[in-house]
């Protein structure tokens, strides 16, 4: 029984590492309540039963709920190429053997994916500017290619109104005090250019703790952003 449950603990861990990188929701805790309820439904009596319901259950532990209907299809895809690969396996080794080579090779495509430009669908970030901070969560958006004019350095788009806890006291962005530029966007509910500024450091919370990001400007837009976003972040802060 241990070692079966061994054995469906790391095949369910497996397909929903993968379903998640490649939805790119990294939740390493999520998988791992999934892997534990897969490998019990196994063990189970009446195991067929368990096989229909739970799988959902699985996906919601492995979103926290978000995306899951997304996550469910694509743990059943990839627990199908890794299906299809055990049965290569079978042909040439014992059944045992046949299931470690399938998650083995699950497993480093997992860690291949990890290793990748993985990018998440919502970052947050911390900026900090002198004695000021504020913490944020950005939509990422792949498509922003806004560069700041002189330096090239990507643009994060914050609304003005949640910016404004890193100004100073009676800074006007639009006056462009110093250490202010101008940067033209489009696209973004319309066109036009925005202030923005460098702030002296950016945080991205990751894998439980707050980690350095890459250096961007932080501009700040205007009106609202569409949808529910308050922030757009580049890609270059969600890897």
């Amino acid at each position: 029984m241990e070692a079966r449950w061994l054995m469906n603990f790391l095949w369910d861990g497996c397909v929903a590492a993968l379903a998640s990188l490649s939805l790119g929701r990294v939740r390493p805790l999520g998988a791992l309540a999934a892997a534990v309820v897969g490998a019990t439904a196994a063990c189970l009596p009446h195991p067929r039963l368990w096989a229909a319901a739970a799988p959902g259950l699985m996906a919601l532990l492995a979103a926290r709920g978000r995306r899951a209907g997304a996550l469910w299809v694509r743990m059943w895809i990839f627990a199908g190429l890794m299906g299809g690969i055990s049965a290569l396996a079978a042909r040439i080794l014992e059944p045992g053997p046949q299931a470690l080579v399938s998650i083995g090779a699950g497993w480093a495509a997992a860690m291949a994916m990890r290793g990748g430009r993985v990018y998440a669908d919502r970052v947050r970030l911390r900026l900090t500017r002198g004695k000021k901070e504020m913490t944020l969560w950005a939509l990422v958006d792949t498509g922003n290619r806004l560069r700041e004019p002189l330096g090239g350095l990507p643009v994060l788009v914050v609304e003005k109104r949640l910016a404004e806890a890193l100004l100073m006291e009676g800074e006007k962005p639009d006056d462009l005090p110093p250490g202010f530029r101008l940067v033209a966007f489009g696209g973004v509910g319309g066109e036009g250019k925005m202030p923005c500024f460098l702030p002296d450091r950016i945080q991205v919370f990751r894998r439980g703790r707050w980690r350095d990001a890459p250096d961007a400007w932080a501009a700040l837009y205007p009106g609202k952003l569409p949808g529910e976003a308050r922030a757009l972040a580049p890609g270059e802060l969600a890897r």
